[in-house]
């Protein structure tokens, strides 16, 4: 897919699934952009998924909305008038929801990180080949003040030649994964039960890279 284009679309039409944490930040984002349409949207909680409509008010944006039942987010992949779909929900489900995306010819953005697993990794890269379809990781620390600044020194030669880098996701979510109302069923909390190593490692990493 390296280099690929795919064909222009005057307009996009956009659907999300997942609406906790992340997704309805992007829906503000995506609603003052021209040229896009927010067609469809998907949370297993109703009340979430009705909430991020009510972002929607007072503009042309008119979604479906899917909800209530675990497989939901499948009917919004099947919607026929969507071109592109934001996954953000939590990240165990990014792999298979964006595959299932791309076979329903859908092009995808997703939530960091896009894999738990070097295997899923390789089935999104063969998806993506198999389907032409794009397949893009949002990875939105690369945009941050810190990092641009960062970026443009060593671009400009202030540190000299640079020959290591240095990553980690420094960050304490204690308070966070310990809240009974922040993430979907504590799923950030029992990531970190079930799993070893850094589990987000795309913040130090995509940067410095």
């Amino acid at each position: 897919m390296s280099g690929f284009a795919a064909p222009k679309v005057s307009t996009v039409r956009v659907g999300f699934i997942g609406l906790g944490q992340r997704g309805p930040e992007h829906i503000r984002i995506m609603s003052r952009i021209e040229n896009v349409e927010i067609k469809a949207l998907c949370d297993l909680r109703t009340e979430k998924a009705f909430t991020a409509k009510k972002i929607l008010e007072n503009t042309e944006h008119k979604p479906e909305i899917y909800s209530g039942t675990e497989e939901e987010w499948k009917k919004l992949c099947r919607q026929k008038d969507l071109d592109l779909v934001i996954v953000t929900t939590p990240w165990y489900m990014h792999a298979k929801m964006a595959i299932y995306a791309m076979e329903q010819g859908k092009h995808v953005a997703v939530e960091v990180p896009v894999v738990a697993t070097v295997e899923e990794a390789w089935q999104l890269v063969e998806t993506a080949e198999r389907t032409r379809k794009h397949c893009m990781m949002l990875g939105n620390t690369l945009y941050m003040d810190f990092q641009l600044l960062t970026l443009n020194m060593a671009r400009t030669g202030f540190f000299g030649e640079v020959v290591h880098g240095d990553c980690a996701y420094n960050t304490s979510k204690m308070r966070n994964n310990f809240n009974k109302n922040l993430y979907w069923n504590m799923w950030w909390l029992r990531q970190f039960g079930s799993r070893k190593g850094n589990l987000c490692q795309t913040y130090g990493l995509v940067p410095a890279a």
